[in-house]
Parts: structure tokens; sequence; C-alpha cells
């Protein structure tokens, strides 16, 4: 990213011979191993890819974390190996697997629809965007404690908690806005961005995709100290990003 050059990693070509379409992607804290939703068929499950952490080249094909009929998204990977995402059925709800074993564990248990799924660095922190009827709220939960709670009411929002897992982003329509998780204090940050994509690894700055009526997709960095921004990448039909924990790569 420093030098703003761009490379292939290899994984497109090894998706695309296994017959999958990529669905969003998430980095593991320590940058070894990229967790993906990938559809093949109807179906839409989660895949992990090793990377070679140096030049971030894949290593070897894809690998199902997951299987079965339905729609697995938005995987959030923990720092112990688990990965958190959401799983659409009849209710949608979050679950945990482990990357390397494959054992599932349902996290949310509400009569709702659970989704939009991040997780602080430490692990301990998710938040996620719950709907339930016609109202859609952002929510927390603390793992370790195992409790829940509304940070939002009424908010058809795109949240993401920041690494430390002190703030929350989110954002509605272009409008991009921060909340403090212990007060549920929001403040403004950005009226005319665009989508939310996540954060830097250093909480610097936010992540998102650039409002714009051409096919031609930009995705930014809005510095949050100085308000400035700068543009990461830029191309055809880009929709989601994933950052590596050094901040080095995007994919």
């Amino acid at each position: 990213i420093a030098g703003r050059s761009v490379h292939a990693t290899g994984a497109t070509a090894r998706l695309k011979s296994a017959g999958l379409t990529l669905h969003g992607s998430s980095f593991s804290w320590d940058g070894s191993r990229i967790v993906f939703a990938a559809q093949a068929g109807d179906s839409t499950n989660l895949w992990t890819m090793r990377l070679y952490s140096f030049l971030k080249q894949a290593l070897g094909g894809p690998r199902p974390l997951t299987t079965g009929a339905g729609v697995q998204q938005v995987p959030a990977l923990l720092p112990d190996g688990r990965v958190a995402y959401a799983n659409w059925r009849e209710q949608i709800h979050v679950w945990a697997v482990d990357a390397e074993q494959g054992n599932l564990r349902q996290v949310t248990f509400q009569d709702s629809m659970d989704t939009r799924v991040s997780v602080s660095r430490d692990g301990n922190t998710i938040v996620f965007g719950r709907r339930r009827g016609s109202n859609r709220n952002i929510w927390t939960r603390d793992v370790a404690r195992g409790t829940e709670r509304e940070l939002a009411a009424n908010e058809p929002a795109i949240p993401f908690v920041s690494p430390s897992g002190r703030t929350v982003a989110f954002s509605t329509g272009a409008a991009i806005r921060l909340l403090e998780i212990d007060t549920s204090r929001q403040a403004p940050l950005c009226a005319d961005c665009g989508e939310l994509l996540g954060w830097t690894p250093d909480e610097s700055g936010i992540l998102y995709r650039e409002s714009s009526g051409s096919m031609t997709q930009a995705i930014q960095v809005f510095d949050i100290a100085s308000g400035k921004r700068r543009s990461l990448v830029s191309g055809l039909n880009i929709r989601e990003v994933s950052m590596s924990p050094d901040g080095a790569a995007v994919a």
C-alpha cells in the first residue's frame, strides 16, 4: 500500500479454477491466511486459503470451512482462529467456526436477522446489525461475558468495530458516523463519503467505497484526524476490501 502498487496474489486464479465466486474476505490478525465467502452453484459458504505473509501470495488451493445449502457471509476472523459470520436461514444469526477443525458454534439466538459482523482485535467485542421486522439496530456482544447490548436504534446502517473495540464506525447512505461503545455517544465523521468497508489497522482512518454513478469503483481512506481523503485502489466491480493487519496490503 505504501508504494501504491497492485499485484496479483494468485488467489483469484485458484478460486476460478475451483468454480468459486468471491463475496467478501477477511485477513487473519497475523496475516497468514484469508477467509472468504464464495458462491458455488446456489450456495455461498466460507472458505480459507493460506498466504505467504511476506509477499501476500496464495499457498495451495482454497479449503472449505462450511458446507451445505444456504448463505454464509461477512466473515470476521478472531485471534484464536475462529471465524464469526452471518448465516442466512429463516432466521439469520452470528456463528463461529474453528478455522482448523471446522467446529461450529452459534453465537446469537434472538428472533432476528443478525448480519454485518465485525470483531475487535482481541476477539472479545462483536458488533453487528440486527433486524426485527422493520426495525434495524446496531448491537454489540461481549464474547467473554456472553452479554448483548443495543448501541443505536433505528439505524439501517453498515457497522464496523474498531480493532481496539472502543469505537464503531457506521455508514447510512453516503454518511459515516462514529459511536463510542462505552457511552453510545455519536459524532459525524463524513457526510458524503460512501459505503463503509472497515478500519485501517492503526485506527487512524476508515475505508469506504466512494459513491459514484460510473462503473469504476474507488476505494478511499478517510483520515480521521485531518479529514483528508486518499485513493487506495480503483477499478471495475470493486465492491469490498479487507486490509492486512500490518496495513501493507489489501484484498
